[in-house]
């Protein structure tokens, strides 16, 4: 009798210990398995990152090179008054010593049209001055009275394109909306915060 159990015993054990190794063979299959697919979705995701990253790189030296063609077109368009304004000078003078009168008023009626003497200084800051100028005239073409209240240093430890771009679609996005709901007045308030981080 304690021949068979003894014989029994050793038939199960092996039984026991092949079905361990079997089921922790196919865990660590499945595990490997779940690993490489992992491993495949992160690289596929770094992928998606590094081209997201490379397109956003490509976006700003785009709108960079955009910005700064806006403030060479805006120092090609205030040369070009001045020396107009030279030229209207000249003329009225010429004018007035031959008491030409219908030709001064002409040409006060031109000086008064496109503004000759008229400068544009909202924040201080150039490019955004620039991009301000060119909401308040799209403002006016549809009724839309416009305010600008504050100031912005010409010395930030912003990058210039990056807060160009920031103030450029915050302005497009109010004026678009303020056309939308129809409204008739436009408000832009201009307001920096600072804050001094001390790591000790």
């Amino acid at each position: 009798m304690i021949f068979y159990v003894n014989h029994y015993q050793h038939l199960i054990h092996p039984l026991k210990d092949g079905a361990l190794f079997g089921f922790f063979s196919v865990f660590s299959a499945t595990i490997l398995n779940f690993l490489g697919v992992y491993q495949v979705i992160l690289a596929q995701n770094y992928s998606l990152l590094e081209e997201n990253f490379r397109l956003q790189q490509q976006f700003h030296s785009m709108q960079e090179v955009y910005f700064e063609n806006i403030l060479h077109q805006s120092k090609q368009t205030r040369n070009f008054r001045h020396d107009m304004k030279a030229h209207f000078q000249t003329i009225a003078q010429i004018a007035q010593e031959h008491n030409d009168q219908a030709v001064m008023n002409y040409l006060d009626e031109i000086a008064h049209l496109f503004h000759f003497d008229k400068q544009y200084f909202y924040t201080g800051n150039q490019i955004i001055d620039i991009l301000l100028t060119n909401l308040i005239e799209k403002a006016r073409e549809n009724n839309i009275t416009v305010n600008i209240e504050g100031i912005i240093p010409k010395d930030l430890n912003v990058d210039s394109v990056d807060l160009t771009i920031i103030c450029y679609n915050l302005l497009q996005n109010a004026l678009e909306a303020t056309i939308l709901e129809k409204m008739i007045s436009l408000v832009c308030h201009v307001r920096l915060r600072i804050n001094n981080l001390f790591l000790l």
